[in-house]
């Protein structure tokens, strides 16, 4: 009989404590610039720290042959495997079955690195032990609807808003008895110079010393459907800001010290969606005491979660039809305001200061060696094949 799961405070599924394992994480690199570095933080950060009840080892190595001997040598109980998105399924569906025959027992997770809460690489399910995301749809069985895109942002903007996508798609469909295999892992929130905010929380400046209304530094470049909404939630927050009689920002691209600097003077900060729902401008307006503006998120499941509407941030609908009205609150209701930044802020500074990215690494190795334990049973089922890119 399958052990049954708990639920965490987010209705996260985790799994029963496990003896300690050895857990191989295999990455690119620790850096700040990219989407990966940003991931591999919390590895690094339970891999230093005496508190964590894992034992891992991150192996920075982008070689394959160098990763299969590894895993060879070592045999460990859990690989986790961040990718890329720009990886081809093929490549890491060969890759996945070269892991199965140089350990045959170890449990293969794959985190993946999409920005949106889908990703080509869910056509890999049936062949990981785990699928690991930064953000998933609250609802899993969305996950076998046909969205126009592949993602239920541009399904949204093609039918609704009729932006043309130009055939572009991204995704790939799930059958719910596969997305069980789906875990909630982190997002991007682990920012330069110090996300957790664990000395500056109390420094953050209030709106009486902040200049700026509202900041648009969204930028508008790409090209394609990108660029389009882009273009039209830049002019759509000017319209607002305007109507709302507040100072904005232009969208356009600065340096990044000056863009910052701005934030750092800005009463509110607008972030709309682009190529993902949750990006690190998100946390950037946590970190730098902004009230973070943005389109609704009660769709999709994250972790940290600065998106609590009006206590973390302040939601706004995706056609941004109440844009104005959301600015006019913001701006007459200061004290209110100050509470929802700061509140945001203390999310990035509690993820690390009370063991929230520990827990997270725990959480994800722990379901790992649960699914392995079922593998045999998982294999077995049957079940429409998931939906390659179209």
């Amino acid at each position: 009989m399958p052990r049954e799961l708990g639920t965490d405070p987010a209705n996260q599924p985790t799994p029963p404590r496990l003896r300690p394992v050895r857990t191989l994480v295999l990455h690119h690199g620790v850096s700040h610039g990219n989407v990966l570095g940003h991931l591999a933080v919390p590895f690094r950060h339970a891999a230093r720290s005496p508190d964590c009840r894992c034992r891992l080892e991150l192996l920075h190595a982008a070689d394959e042959e160098r990763r299969l001997r590894h895993i060879a040598g070592t045999r460990p109980d859990v690989v986790i495997d961040l990718r890329s998105w720009r990886d081809p399924c093929e490549t890491i569906a060969a890759f996945i079955e070269r892991v199965r025959e140089a350990s045959p027992r170890s449990a293969y997770v794959l985190l993946d690195a999409a920005d949106q809460t889908t990703s080509e690489h869910l056509a890999l399910i049936p062949h990981v032990d785990l699928f690991a995301k930064g953000q998933i749809l609250t609802d899993r069985s969305a996950y076998a609807t046909d969205y126009e895109g592949g993602y239920v942002f541009t399904d949204y903007i093609a039918r609704t808003l009729g932006i043309d996508l130009d055939g572009w798609h991204f995704g790939a469909r799930v059958p719910p008895e596969w997305a069980r295999r789906m875990h909630l892992s982190w997002n991007v929130a682990t920012l330069r110079g110090g996300g957790h905010l664990a000395a500056a929380i109390a420094r953050i400046p209030g709106r009486s010393r902040r200049p700026i209304g509202l900041h648009l530094r969204a930028g508008s470049g790409g090209d394609g459907w990108y660029r389009r909404v882009r273009a039209w939630s830049a002019r759509m927050a000017a319209a607002a800001a305007a109507a709302a009689g507040v100072t904005a920002t232009p969208s356009t691209r600065i340096p990044r010290p000056r863009y910052l600097a701005e934030l750092a003077a800005s009463r509110i900060a607008f972030s709309p969606f682009g190529w993902g729902e949750v990006c690190f401008r998100d946390f950037e307006a946590a970190a730098f005491g902004a009230v973070l503006l943005k389109p609704d998120v009660s769709h999709l499941r994250t972790r940290p979660n600065i998106f609590e509407p009006m206590r973390t941030y302040v939601p706004v609908r995706w056609d941004l039809a109440d844009l104005a009205d959301r600015i006019s609150w913001i701006e007459s209701h200061p004290d209110e305001a100050d509470a929802i930044a700061r509140n945001a802020a203390c999310v990035l500074r509690d993820w690390f200061r009370e063991r929230g990215a520990i827990s997270a690494v725990e959480e994800l190795v722990q379901a790992a060696m649960v699914t392995r334990e079922h593998r045999g049973a998982a294999d077995s089922m049957t079940a429409e094949p998931v939906a390659q890119r179209q």
